[in-house]
């Protein structure tokens, strides 16, 4: 399912030249699309997040993977910008809530030694969506244009909720918490041969006995040992997100200007894509097999190859090789430090604890490319941005040790699959 969430994420951006030149649009009013859709996935984060919480994971994942996809067909009908716009931010909606109720359906579904190396790999069906984005974009765009595009991705997606409406049960942590749904997981228990009484109450192993589902409050984030683990876990995923923005943004424009040709330029940002997928997997499988002190080493392994940069001169044939390494360090600690996270939240508010995490991380999406387009500007040379990304990392590592050491003093959810009390 991530994978529908990086095609939709690409396929604004590939038919981007083509919607303009046909529309005759200029950069200012196109980017209030990319703006629309940038907005609707952290709002959408957000609001079904909480929906998520509310009715469940299962139901979210294949309405949101239908909504984008009736609205990304729908969007070749629209004759204007704005239109294209409203459509977009449909599509966007769906796809933040798609994101926020995936990664919390995997911490809840995934054995506790395999959970990181699982969100890591399903971050790298969000990078594989990007580049089926562009081959379709590739065989379609030049002789059928962006609306064949459309119909091809939206067609997709509809598919892909098909298919998620046969396969994706619903999490068994989410069903221990709804009273209503008791019988749905005993039918769920017995059918995997455990014997349970129909009357049979549930408790998580690591959260004690359920309570009843409860509006969602934003003080929930808050209680006990949160009110000082959120705000670390949002600080470190602000950091991250300014420093894997600053590489998708500025790559090709950072590599022309330390000597890369056009070309070589270009390939930065497919070699970093690249290096986005192995990243997640390499550094999260560490984190299951070695412990979570692995984030602290990647972290600081970041720091020391982003600083290289000031002692070395890259040229056209040595910027590719670093730039998978920035890829691969960005997103495999972004990804690692947000499987852990994730899992200090109890399972009735993590679809929200989630939400706020990403709509917190937004903000560091927003800052960096206006951070870095001041510093451009005002002269400063692009190795010495590359440098600057060192820092980020550098505070990450005593968060990220900090993490690591309430994971191993047991001061998160366990395995916990539903026990009855009878």
């Amino acid at each position: 399912m991530m994978a529908i969430d990086g095609l939709d994420a690409a396929m604004l951006a590939a038919a981007a030249p083509t919607i303009m030149a046909e529309w005759d649009l200029d950069k200012a009013t196109f980017g209030i699309i990319f703006a629309a859709s940038q907005f609707g996935v952290v709002a959408g984060a957000m609001l079904l997040g909480y929906l998520s919480d509310r009715f469940g994971r299962r139901g979210l994942v294949i309405g949101a993977v239908l909504v984008s996809g009736i609205a990304t067909i729908c969007a070749p009908l629209a004759s204007h910008a704005f239109g294209l716009a409203v459509l977009r931010l449909i599509a966007a909606l769906a796809i933040g809530g798609l994101r926020v109720t995936i990664y919390a359906l995997v911490v809840e579904t995934a054995p506790k030694r395999m959970r990181a190396t699982v969100v890591g790999t399903a971050f790298v069906g969000y990078s594989a969506g990007q580049i089926l984005c562009g081959a379709l974009a590739g065989l379609v765009l030049p002789s059928l244009g962006w609306r064949a595009l459309f119909f091809v991705g939206g067609g997709i997606s509809i598919a892909a909720a098909v298919v998620a409406y046969l396969t994706i049960q619903e999490s068994w942590r989410f069903l221990a918490g709804q009273p209503h749904r008791r019988l749905e997981l005993i039918a769920r228990l017995k059918e995997k041969g455990i014997d349970v009484p129909d009357d049979a109450r549930f408790q998580l192993l690591d959260e004690g006995k359920v309570e009843p589902a409860r509006t969602f409050m934003p003080s929930d984030l808050f209680r006990g040992r949160l009110r000082w683990l959120t705000p670390l876990f949002w600080a470190s995923e602000i950091l991250c997100v300014v420093v894997s923005s600053f590489y998708i943004n500025w790559m090709p424009i950072i590599a022309k200007s330390i000597g890369a040709s056009t070309q070589q330029a270009a390939y930065s940002l497919s070699v970093f894509a690249a290096g986005t997928m192995v990243g997640p997997l390499l550094i999260t499988r560490l984190v299951d097999r070695l412990g979570p002190r692995s984030i602290v080493a990647a972290t600081v392994a970041a720091a020391a190859c982003y600083a290289s940069v000031s002692f070395l001169t890259l040229d056209r044939s040595s910027i590719l090789p670093f730039a998978f390494c920035f890829g691969a360090f960005a997103l495999g600690v972004q990804m690692s430090l947000a499987s852990l996270a994730m899992q200090f939240y109890p399972s009735t508010i993590r679809a929200n604890a989630t939400g706020w995490y990403m709509f917190v991380g937004g903000l560091g999406s927003v800052s960096s490319p206006v951070l870095v387009g001041h510093l451009l500007g005002a002269g400063m040379p692009s190795a010495e941005l590359l440098v600057l990304t060192a820092l980020p990392m550098l505070v990450l590592a005593p968060v990220a040790w900090i993490v690591a050491h309430q994971y191993r003093a047991g001061e998160i959810p366990g395995d916990g699959g539903p026990e009855h009390t009878e």
